[in-house]
């Protein structure tokens, strides 16, 4: 028989009490069971699947037209992939959800502009 966290919604074999994060399971006997210690850590469940999935689609989608990593060889990368962005969320704004194009939304392809300016900040710090 399965129990339903009335937490975090997961399965369990055994009944449970003061689930937490799914991370701090003890059963009703009060032993601890299934402990992993991962406070503190990236949260990657959080995104979203399909936005992750639209997400690289629309990667995907730029380096099977222009070459892998290709946006890191453009000139005035920061200008140019705020001006896209900008196109991006005003085609959306605008009632547009999906590019003509690529037919993948507007805001995945905002998404890979930001994510391009953000690393390349970072690169730029480190030198």
């Amino acid at each position: 028989m399965n129990f339903v966290c009335s937490s975090c919604g997961c399965l369990n074999s055994v009944q449970l009490r003061d689930c937490g994060l799914c991370g701090r399971h003890r059963r009703l006997d009060g032993e601890v069971i299934g402990k992993k210690l991962d406070d503190g850590k990236r949260r990657y469940s959080l995104v979203p699947p399909s936005v992750m999935a639209e997400f690289v689609d629309v990667l995907t989608f730029g380096a099977d037209k222009y070459g892998d990593h290709n946006w890191k060889t453009i000139p005035r990368l920061q200008d140019r992939y705020y001006d896209a962005l900008q196109r991006h969320v005003d085609a959306f704004r605008n009632g547009n959800s999906n590019d003509d194009e690529s037919g993948k939304h507007h805001l995945a392809h905002a998404m890979c502009c930001l994510a391009f300016m953000m690393q390349d900040d970072i690169d730029q710090g480190d030198q």
